[in-house]
């Protein structure tokens, strides 16, 4: 999760920095990746900690029945 949370920082810092003038350090395609990784990474991270969670909660109805 940190680490989609830096790329989208990341991300964010070089539109920031293409919108007040300056020379953004990504082009077009570079921000087109970065924020597809961003965005798989998160996506990864939160399907595993859904299964995490169905895991501990079919086990404590498994355990309480």
């Amino acid at each position: 999760m940190f680490l989609a949370i830096i790329l989208l920082v990341i991300f964010f810092t070089n539109v920031l920095i293409g919108t007040l003038g300056g020379e953004p350090f990504l082009g077009d395609v570079g921000e087109l990746l970065l924020l597809l990784v961003a965005s798989i990474i998160f996506t990864i991270t939160i399907l595993k900690h859904e299964r995490v969670e169905r895991i501990e909660r079919n086990k404590s109805n498994v355990n309480g029945a």
